[in-house]
C-alpha cells in the first residue's frame, strides 16, 4: 500500500519459499499477480521462487557467473519475466561484460517498450562506458516521465543522481521522503547529495545525520557532515 512493490515482492517470495502451502499462500500468489509478477504467479512452483532469490543473492555476493546462469534459466523458462532480464543485465555489467549488458537491456526495450528500470539502467550503462550522446538521448526521455509508484520514483531519482542531474534527482527522491523505510541508507545518501548539489544544505545535513543515526559505523556520513561545517 506504500507503493514499495519490489520490497513487497521480495517478502512474498520469501514467504512462499518457506510456506508454499501455508495459510496465506493463496493471498501471496494474488499479491504477486497484482504487482505484476505474472511469470511467477502463473508458474506457481517453488523452483522459480528459489531460483530468483538465489540469483539475487549470488549477484550481491559477487558470484556473477552463477547469477548469470540462473537469470538465463529463468528467462528461457519465462520470456516475459522482465525483472530477470534487468538483473541479468546488471550481472553482466558488474562482471565486465558491458556489451552483453547493453544488448540485454535493448532486448527488454524491444519486447517491453517503456520499461522504466531498463531505460534507467541503459542510460547509466551508456554513460559509464562513455557513450554520452546515447545516454543523453535516454536521459531526455526520462525527464518527461512522471511515475506514480514509490519504487519507480526511487529508481528514477537515484538514476538522475548518478547522471549528475541533481535537480531532477532531488525532485523525485524528495517526493517519497515520507514513505521511504528508515533502513534504506542509499536513498538518504542520494537525497543528501542531490540536496547539497542544489543548494539545499539543511536537507543534506538532515539526511546525512539520519544515516549516521541508523548506521553508526558508516564513514561516509561523518565525512560529508564535516565537509558541511567548513
Amino acid at each position: 500500500h506504500l507503493g514499495l512493490f519490489e520490497k513487497a515482492e521480495d517478502e512474498v517470495l520469501y514467504y512462499l519459499e518457506l510456506e508454499p502451502n501455508g495459510e496465506f499462500a493463496q493471498d501471496a500468489e494474488e499479491l504477486l499477480a497484482y504487482i505484476g509478477s505474472e511469470a511467477l504467479h502463473e508458474l506457481g512452483e517453488n523452483v522459480i521462487i528459489r531460483k530468483h532469490s538465489q540469483a539475487k543473492e549470488k549477484m550481491e555476493a559477487g558470484e556473477f557467473q552463477h547469477a548469470i546462469s540462473l537469470f538465463q534459466e529463468m528467462i528461457n523458462e519465462h520470456p516475459s519475466f522482465w525483472a530477470a532480464y534487468n538483473n541479468l543485465a546488471l550481472a553482466y555489467f558488474y562482471s565486465g561484460k558491458k556489451e552483453k549488458a547493453v544488448s540485454t537491456l535493448e532486448e527488454v526495450l524491444t519486447k517491453n517498450p517503456g520499461n522504466l528500470h531498463a531505460l534507467c539502467n541503459l542510460a547509466l550503462f551508456l554513460y559509464f562506458i562513455g557513450f554520452h550522446r546515447q545516454s543523453e538521448q535516454i536521459k531526455h526521455k526520462l525527464k518527461t516521465v512522471y511515475p506514480i509508484h514509490h519504487d519507480q520514483r526511487y529508481k528514477l531519482g537515484s538514476t538522475f543522481a548518478l547522471l549528475r542531474e541533481h535537480e531532477y534527482a532531488f525532485k523525485w527522491l524528495s517526493s517519497i521522503r515520507q514513505t521511504t523505510l528508515v533502513e534504506e541508507i542509499p536513498f538518504y545518501h542520494w537525497l543528501a547529495v542531490s540536496a547539497f548539489m542544489t543548494g539545499r544544505e539543511k536537507t543534506a545535513k538532515t539526511s546525512w545525520e539520519h544515516i549516521e543515526k541508523i548506521d553508526p559505523e558508516s564513514e561516509v556520513a561523518p565525512h560529508y557532515l564535516a565537509e558541511l561545517k567548513k
